[in-house]
């Protein structure tokens, strides 16, 4: 999820972003459809966004006010260790930025709601 500006760029051209007419934008996100993410890395002094996909496209955030806003959810173990007392509920782990721009991570959960096993 990114909640700031974000564009998608092709090897030499802008394709798409957040700012673009309604059209062109979905005709955009349904492109990405079947695409895989061959990269994602943080770029700048601030920690902007940016993910390369295996079509030639990149998606990068950028903010012209405050600091970056975007959170990806993750569901590789191995990335983001968390202790055993998690596998009792279905959560989602995700990394993200704080108000103040800086990196911050945690685990999304309904206590509510325990994983059903078999």
């Amino acid at each position: 999820m990114v909640h700031s500006d974000w564009k998608a760029e092709g090897t030499r051209r802008f394709a798409f972003g957040s700012g673009s007419p309604p059209g062109k934008l979905q005709k955009g996100t349904r492109g990405l459809r079947g695409m895989k993410i061959t990269s994602i890395c943080l770029q700048g002094p601030l920690p902007e966004l940016a993910l390369e996909f295996d079509r030639h496209l990149w998606i990068r955030s950028f903010r012209t006010y405050g600091p970056p806003d975007w959170v990806i959810f993750l569901e590789d173990s191995r990335i983001f260790p968390r202790a055993r007392r998690w596998t009792a509920y279905d959560h989602s782990l995700w990394v993200g930025t704080s108000e103040e721009g800086h990196l911050t991570r945690g685990i999304c959960y309904d206590p509510q709601r325990p994983r059903i096993t078999n």
